[in-house]
This record gives structure tokens, C-alpha cells and sequence, in this order.
């Protein structure tokens, strides 16, 4: 991990600039101990939306002040601008360090941005689910294991013509679906068709420990269909997989309840197939599409750098704290409300070594 302030003490003319220099690394520490989010490098998938919200609320609060941190419309995206503004006008800071800054933060608005997509497409169609009037047990959001092959599954309902796998898919755009089963979604950058997996090999997992549950819990015929749901309306798809099942949402009622199907299961039967299910569940533990550690670092290093560069323009306030840092024009400022603590001599002592204090 790349480290802007270093603390080799041969590099020093004087010994003010060696204290200056261990304040700053002290106060960079500070402030990546202060971003409490992302403690653990592992989450469960339920868990990982609150973590990537709660790090937003605490990147905001350190770049725009904790008024703003309490304001859910201002986001990451507004941080990055707010710091772009800043550094425009600041020639003290490393550009590389700006740049990598931007980068996280734009990698964290994106986890965000995707985390909340696919929540809300999820949410759509359980209630629709939900609201679908017939005789039916649903588990929803459930990972499953079984000889060390895992899977998850967005809805998966029970009724008594069979069990129903729902996929949800909640993307926009232009959307290819492979002979092979692989899913392309169209770049609005480039316009070229980027990979996002093989729904067809995710769905034959899926299926397979499904049938296991079915096979496990009764001595019965096992049915199994697999649906694809794509949630927003405004999407193109061309599906060339014939083994790919993909329908509107209106359409889930219909093919749930679909009478021409014999139905082949009781209640009873519906119930131990829930419970055969739930045996196989297994809730893993996932790394965040963030570096949040370099992110923690490269943001804290940058505002203590753009704090530092204030206060030696402000020769008249050597302790206390720094004024506001304000960017944008008469009609729109910007305050970054970064307050750093210069501390007093008594506390700079603390942290002299012994063999130099003496």
C-alpha cells in the first residue's frame, strides 16, 4: 500500500519537520481508525449493503461535515466533487494520490449503485409474489450447499404443481443472452457487449440441489422450473438459450398457477420440501467490491494533506482547528467541514522517543 507521508527520520533537516511529519501519519491513522465500516474482510451478503451504506455516511461526514453525513441525498458522487473542485486549486497535492482517491470512490458509488439495484428488483418481485392467490410456501434470498457445491437462490416457491427457481435481474439497457447461456449487457461508455456471467450454468446448480431437497424429503415425481425475471420494463433483451427461460413479470401468476398442470405435491409435501431445503442451507461469507482498506488510507492521507496545506497559510493560527475549506462559485459553495486538531506541546511530547526527549 502506497504511504504519501513517510517517516524515515534521515530525511528530515530538523526536528520540526520530524514532528510535523509523525503528527501527520498520526492524524492519517485517526482518521482511517474513524472509518469504522469494513472492519472485517469478509460479510454475508445480507449484511453487505449496510456496510458499503454505513461507509458512504462516514466518508461524507469526514469530506462535507456531519450535517451532510445526516443528509441521505448527498452521496459518494458528490464527495468525489467536492474533492476534484478542491484539488483543482490546490497544486501542494499529489495528483496520483487525487486520482487513486477518485478511483475508491468511484468503485464505492458503483458497489453502492449496484447493491441497491438489485435489492430493489428483489423486492419487486417478492411482493408480486407475495400477492399471487394461491396455495404456496416461498423462501427467498437463500444460499445452499451440499458436497461443497453452493448456490443461491433469489425466490424459490413451493406449490403443489411444483417447485418454482425465480432469478431476479434488475439491469437496464441493451441485454444478450448466449446460446452457451452467458449474459452480455451493453456499455454506455463503449457500446460494447461486457460479460456478466453464465445465468445457464448458475440455473443447472441451482436446479440440481433443488432436485436433491425434493428427492431427500419425498418418494415422489420431482418438478423443477427455472424462470428469469427482468424487472425493469425499459430493458432489450435477445435471449438465443433455449434452456433460459426468461419472462415478464406479469407473466409469473400465470405460469404459478397454471391449471394444466397436474398438481403432484400436499401441503404436508410442500412443507417437508421447506424443510429439506432449509437442511442445505449455508450462508457463506463474501470480500466487498471495494478496496476498502486502500480507500480508508488514500482518503485520509488526502484531507490531512489538504488541512496541513491551510494551516501553513494561516501563520497566525498555530493551534486549534482549521477553518472550512471552501470550493465552488457565489451561487453554489461547497464547505469541506474537515476539521483537523494541531493539539498542543504537551501532547506532541507524548510521542517524542524517549532517547530524544531526554
Amino acid at each position: 500500500m502506497t504511504n504519501y507521508i513517510t517517516t524515515n527520520s534521515n530525511n528530515y533537516s530538523n526536528y520540526n519537520d520530524l514532528m510535523e511529519d509523525r503528527f501527520m501519519n498520526n492524524r492519517v491513522q485517526e482518521i482511517k481508525n474513524s472509518l469504522t465500516a469494513f472492519s472485517q474482510d469478509k460479510y454475508r451478503k445480507k449484511d453487505m449493503k449496510d456496510e458499503y451504506i454505513k461507509l458512504q455516511r462516514q466518508v461524507v461526514g469526514l469530506v462535507m461535515g456531519q450535517e451532510a453525513a445526516q443528509d441521505n441525498s448527498i452521496n459518494v458522487r458528490k464527495v468525489s466533487e467536492v474533492i476534484k473542485e478542491t484539488c483543482a486549486h490546490n497544486d501542494k497535492v499529489d495528483p496520483k494520490l487525487m486520482y487513486k482517491t477518485l478511483h475508491h470512490l468511484k468503485k464505492l458509488s458503483n458497489a453502492i449503485a449496484g447493491e441497491i439495484r438489485g435489492l430493489h428488483g428483489e423486492t419487486i418481485v417478492t411482493a408480486f409474489i407475495d400477492n399471487i392467490d394461491c396455495n404456496k410456501l416461498m423462501l427467498k434470498g437463500i444460499e445452499l450447499e451440499s458436497e461443497g457445491i453452493r448456490t443461491e437462490i433469489d425466490n424459490l416457491v413451493i406449490t403443489k404443481r411444483g417447485a418454482f427457481i425465480v432469478e431476479v435481474k434488475n439491469v437496464s439497457g441493451e441485454v444478450i443472452i448466449d446460446e452457451d447461456g452467458s449474459l452480455r449487457k451493453k456499455s454506455a461508455v463503449d457500446g460494447t457487449f461486457v460479460g456478466e456471467g453464465n445465468i445457464y450454468e448458475k440455473m443447472v446448480v441451482k436446479e440440481a440441489l433443488v432436485k436433491k431437497a425434493i428427492k431427500a424429503a419425498l418418494s415422489k415425481e420431482v418438478r423443477v422450473s427455472h424462470i428469469v425475471v427482468f424487472t425493469d420494463h425499459s430493458v432489450q433483451i435477445t435471449n438465443n438459450c433455449e434452456y433460459i427461460n426468461v419472462r415478464d413479470l406479469s407473466e409469473l401468476q400465470e405460469i404459478i398457477m397454471d391449471t394444466t398442470v397436474k398438481k403432484i405435491y400436499t401441503e404436508h409435501d410442500m412443507e417437508k420440501i421447506v424443510d429439506s431445503v432449509k437442511s442445505m442451507e449455508n450462508y457463506g461469507y463474501y470480500a466487498p467490491n471495494i478496496e476498502a482498506s486502500k480507500l480508508k488510507n488514500n482518503l485520509a492521507t488526502l484531507m490531512v494533506t489538504l488541512a496541513q496545506d491551510q494551516i501553513e497559510e494561516e501563520d497566525n493560527k498555530s493551534f486549534g482547528m482549521a477553518e472550512p475549506v471552501v470550493v465552488g462559485n457565489q451561487n453554489k459553495k461547497v464547505k469541506m467541514k474537515y476539521k483537523i486538531i494541531m493539539g498542543v506541546a504537551n501532547w506532541l511530547m507524548d510521542m517524542v522517543p524517549d532517547d530524544m526527549a531526554s
